[in-house]
């Protein structure tokens, strides 16, 4: 043989047997009454000792369990037997756990027509894997308890529309869902109320579309009975590795009890209203009844802001109590399963789209529940409850709120602080619902013995016909002067079309 051909012979064996040496699989080369004939460095896991030592015994001779040479025996001949590749898998138990391992057999090349003798074996441990996909599935059953025990209704929507899933709730709400693949989202939901179908469709279609990751939608809905209730649609979309949403999650929460509770709360007010006029109207007559009078109507008003705020303090309690907590567990159990997968998994991305729309979902209920009960107000701690609301504000509706104050945080009166809190969460509220507001600033000055809230928007302004243009006069605004005769102070309300509102309440502190 050429020398220059038996060097390149050499230097070939020496790579393979270089490349043996580092794989890092276990292979094994074993004859077919199952003497060893090769093990390379990385079987000694298995084999419990230095390879080299171990060449030419069986598997009695190297002191495995009988289950194990029963193994390795049946895969020798049906690998024999076949001539073709096998796939087999065993595991060992170890004092630190259960390892388990893939085995891959071929026979042995030989010359055309000669019977194999021998088979290659690669071994490769799959423990891990093994323990991720139970705990995958775990976890998987852990949320689809979760959600088939939630309050909530759940209801899954693919992009197209169709429903894909739903929790126990929702079918006590709606019955069996439809599951045509092609049905667009008004024939697969029919049971959103058809007045506010449209709003809901152009909500889901922000989602679909990538345009905005979750919304919450206020929609009546039709249960199977037939009866109409009004319901809190929260949407958020479940976004793949490219960014494209996979599907929607919504959560329906029904708060007919809730508005039929405020509207009877709401009704209750202006009946007291009319009453209290009615009854100041005609005590103006007789001026020892009239101080009575007005002595009763400051303690109804009083009581009537104490129901209101105990219903304020109760609902932002259940939410921060109830659905944040909910929530919060659900998204460190799927939180931790995400940490321990690898970067490269298929599960990683899906994963990591459930606990941010769950995060996203926890952070939204907690500045729902903070507007409605702060701590600040206890302590008499106005500054920090309007920066608190502003940054809440800004957070919910996406829009510029900030609040300003050259004084030194001062600690107030219970009474003066709840009043002038108040009244600021409703001018709020009407500059964003009313004007369509996209710049709100909150002021307080304190300096002087006379202090002054001011609320100025950029919005549309509020006209009303029976008042004055830019002197509103509508239920909030109403409520909002009797908050500030309450504490001794008084709201002037100036608005134009077009140029904003300015709200400034002026009190005695």
């Amino acid at each position: 043989m050429p020398h220059r051909l038996l060097g390149a012979i050499t230097k070939r064996d020496m790579m393979f047997k270089s490349i043996l040496e580092h794989f890092p699989d276990i292979v094994l080369q074993l004859h077919a009454e199952g003497r060893l004939l090769y093990a390379n460095p990385k079987s000694e896991v298995i084999l419990g000792a230095n390879p080299a030592l171990l060449i030419g015994k069986s598997c009695h001779e190297l002191g495995m369990p009988e289950t194990m040479c029963f193994f390795w025996k049946n895969l020798i001949e049906g690998t024999l037997a076949g001539r073709t590749m096998l796939e087999r898998d065993f595991f060992i138990q170890t004092p630190a756990g259960v390892r388990h391992f893939e085995v891959h057999s071929a026979p042995e090349p030989t010359e055309s027509g000669q019977a194999p003798e021998a088979i290659i074996a690669t071994v490769r441990e799959v423990s891990r894997q093994r323990l991720r996909s139970s705990e995958i599935a775990e976890a998987g059953q852990r949320l689809h308890y979760h959600m088939n025990n939630s309050p909530l209704a759940v209801i899954e929507f693919s992009t197209q529309g169709r429903c894909l899933s739903w929790n126990h709730r929702a079918e006590e709400f709606f019955g069996q869902p439809h599951l045509d693949v092609n049905a667009p989202i008004q024939d697969c939901l029919p049971l959103v109320y058809p007045e506010d179908l449209r709003n809901f469709q152009e909500i889901h279609e922000l989602i679909r579309s990538g345009r905005q990751m979750s919304a919450m939608a206020t929609a009546r809905f039709i249960q199977k009975n037939g009866s109409l209730s009004h319901g809190e649609w929260y949407l958020s979309g479940l976004i793949d590795d490219d960014g494209a949403c996979r599907s929607i999650l919504c959560f329906l929460n029904d708060v007919t009890v809730h508005k039929s509770t405020a509207q009877e709360l709401l009704q209750s007010k202006m009946e007291l209203e009319e009453t209290v006029l009615a009854r100041t109207t005609t005590l103006r007559r007789v001026n020892d009844e009239l101080q009575k009078e007005i002595s009763t109507r400051k303690h109804l008003e009083r009581e009537l802001v104490k129901v209101s705020e105990r219903e304020h303090r109760r609902l932002g309690h259940d939410l921060h109590d109830g659905i944040c907590q909910e929530l919060a567990g659900i998204h460190f159990s799927v939180q931790a399963i995400t940490k321990r997968l690898p970067k490269r998994s298929p599960a990683h991305g899906p994963l990591e789209g459930i606990v941010g729309a769950i995060r996203r979902s926890i952070n939204h209920t907690r500045l729902l529940s903070r507007g409605l009960a702060p701590v600040e107000l206890q302590n008499g701690d106005l500054h920090t409850a309007l920066a608190e609301l502003a940054n809440d504000t800004a957070s919910l509706f996406q829009i510029d709120c900030v609040f300003e104050s050259s004084d030194s945080p001062t600690v107030l009166d219970f009474e003066i602080v709840l009043n002038l809190y108040r009244i600021a969460q409703e001018s709020i509220q009407n500059a964003i619902k009313h004007g369509k507001a996209t710049r709100i600033r909150i002021g307080l000055d304190c300096k002087n013995p006379e202090g002054r809230l001011t609320i100025t928007d950029n919005g549309s302004g509020i006209e009303d016909k029976s008042s004055p243009k830019g002197e509103g006069n509508g239920m909030g605004m109403t409520i909002m002067k009797h908050r500030a005769a309450m504490i001794q102070g008084n709201v002037h309300i100036a608005s134009h079309n077009g140029s904003g509102t300015v709200v400034n309440c002026v009190f005695h502190k």
